[in-house]
C-alpha cells in the first residue's frame, strides 16, 4: 500500500512540475511578519510580482505547487502518506504543503478544514489534493 500510495504522489507531482516553480522555499512567517505561535492558517501563498516576460507564460501565471494532505487521527494509512509527503518536500522544497487533520473527537479540530475537505471532495483517507484540482482519494 505505502508503495502504490508513493509512486502515485510521485506521479503526480512529476506530471506537474515546471521550472517557474523550483525557486528558493517560501517562509510565510518571514514574508508576512507573522509571529502567531499555536494557530492554525491555511493559505496559500500567491506571488504578484510574477515576470510574465521571461520563458513560458503559461507557467509563469502559475504559483507554487500546492499540495493538501487530508488525514485522521485515527486513520493508520495517513501515517506512511505524511512520511511520503515530507520527503517530497524534501526533494522539492518549492512546494507549498497543507496538512488537513480531521478528527471528530478533537476541539482544536478547524471547521474550515472540514469545509474544505467537503468541497474536494474528500471521502476516504489519506487523501491528496494537487493545486485544489487533482484529488486522490485514500481508502
Amino acid at each position: 500500500m505505502r508503495s502504490d500510495f508513493s509512486l502515485v504522489c510521485l506521479l503526480v507531482a512529476l506530471l506537474f512540475f515546471s521550472p517557474s516553480i523550483m525557486g528558493a522555499p517560501i517562509d510565510v512567517n518571514d514574508s508576512l511578519g507573522l509571529d502567531a505561535p499555536g494557530r492554525i492558517v491555511d493559505a496559500v501563498v500567491v506571488d504578484l510580482n510574477a515576470n510574465l516576460s521571461e520563458g513560458n507564460s503559461e507557467n509563469s501565471r502559475r504559483g507554487p505547487l500546492v499540495i493538501e494532505l487530508h488525514t485522521a487521527t485515527w486513520c493508520n494509512p495517513c501515517r506512511p502518506a505524511e512520511t511520503e509527503v515530507n520527503e517530497l518536500l524534501n526533494v522539492w522544497p518549492s512546494i507549498i504543503a497543507m496538512h488537513h487533520h480531521s478528527s471528530s473527537i478533537d476541539p482544536l479540530s478547524v471547521n474550515a478544514s472540514n469545509e474544505t475537505k467537503s468541497l474536494q471532495g474528500v471521502y476516504g483517507y489519506p487523501t491528496l489534493v494537487v493545486d485544489g484540482r487533482w484529488v486522490l482519494n485514500g481508502s
